[in-house]
């Protein structure tokens, strides 16, 4: 009876870290060089700091759109994304810290003066 319980709770537990796939599309890419850079994070904060959930990584290769999947398991979740045009793996900025490399967030928030709150990026997966 208790082995039956404990690996009953052992699946629940596996089966609650299930990771799925999410597709972002990123739109309004305007060249068609570097890379797209996506950063997931699940906690406010560690939100625009190097603590991300995961990250990806992908080629640009036209320009317009992007369909980039990553593997997460399912919680809340705020995404920032530059487009690395330079590809030399790091957000370009001018003598002010004011991103020269274009950039976005989940569910459109704004960066207007300064990068937007965990709160207004965050959404359910």
């Amino acid at each position: 009876m208790t082995t039956t319980l404990a690996l009953s709770l052992l699946f629940t537990w596996l089966s609650l870290q299930q990771e799925e796939k999410i597709i972002i599309n990123v739109t309004n890419i305007k060249t068609n060089t570097g890379f797209i850079m996506i950063a997931i994070y699940d906690e406010e904060d560690n939100f625009l700091t190097s603590r991300v959930t995961t990250a990806g990584k992908f080629k640009v290769s036209d320009k317009g759109n992007l369909k980039c999947d990553l593997a997460i398991p399912f919680g809340n979740y705020a995404v920032s994304i530059f487009h690395d045009e330079d590809s030399d793996g790091r957000l370009g900025s001018n003598m002010f810290k004011i991103p020269n490399e274009p950039i976005g967030f989940s569910n459109n928030a704004s960066a207007f003066l300064g990068p937007p709150d965990f709160g207004k990026a965050v959404f359910s997966f």
